[in-house]
């Protein structure tokens, strides 16, 4: 309050996937420190750490929903952590499209836990029908 003049601070969807957010304003520092030559250094989460929040929230989604509405209901979830992990474009992209595409709890666990300079192997997505085409048999109907 002394520096701002603010009365209070609201924090709602930026602490999802986030929640070291705390801990950053707490010190004011938003997760970075200088170092020795005066370069940022991170002291953010880790890769592990913030795998293992994430692992924590399945198995907290997997207790209040049940395991198949939990691997539904999480896909919302990943891009917050899937961000944090400070992976090359191409690799997030290509993680996300995979978590996305899991169809079980045990899959996502696996993509979660390959190493960081690899990309997830793809997964194909669900399957969706050919496009409509017209049969052969139908009659145009002149106007």
């Amino acid at each position: 309050f002394r520096r701002t003049g603010v009365a209070a601070v609201m924090l709602a969807r930026g602490a999802l996937g986030n929640p070291w957010l705390f801990s950053e304003l707490v010190r004011g520092d938003e997760g970075a420190v200088r170092g020795d030559e005066g370069e940022p250094k991170r002291t953010g989460p880790t890769r592990t750490e913030i795998t293992d929040e994430l692992n924590w929230t399945i198995d907290r989604a997997v207790e209040h929903l049940g395991e198949i509405r939990a691997t539904r209901y999480l896909r919302k979830f990943y891009p917050w952590y899937v961000n944090r992990l400070e992976l090359d474009r191409e690799t997030a992209k290509c993680l996300q499209a995979s978590l996305q595409a899991a169809e079980t709890l045990e899959a996502v666990r696996a993509l979660l836990c390959a190493p960081p300079h690899m990309p997830p192997p793809h997964m194909p997505p669900p399957h969706t029908p050919p496009p409509h085409t017209p049969s052969p048999h139908a009659h145009a109907v002149a106007a």
